[in-house]
């Protein structure tokens, strides 16, 4: 059976789940939701990691709605990203 890719029948849409595009300037935020994508992480482990303190620092953007600055997101990754979860 031959298989045949989505470019070879033309469609050339981006998946839903491509991650959002890098931003720049450390006050710049993410949503939580483009957050989590970025760094493909579930609600979940993201969850898990606050309870322990081991996510990054959140900022309120709303009043329902939380964000990650990019220097949060930065300080984050230099501390272990993701990695520093298995440890706790």
């Amino acid at each position: 059976m031959t298989q045949i890719s989505a470019a070879q029948l033309g469609d050339e849409r981006k998946p839903a789940t491509d991650p959002p595009v890098p931003l720049q300037h450390d006050q710049q935020t993410y949503t939580l939701d483009e957050w989590r994508k970025l760094r493909r992480i579930s609600a979940s482990t993201e969850r898990r990691m606050r309870e322990k303190g081991l996510g990054p620092n959140l900022v309120r953007l709303s009043a329902t709605r939380w964000g990650v600055t990019v220097k949060a997101d930065r300080e984050w990754l230099a501390k272990g990203g993701a990695a520093s979860i298995e440890g706790a």
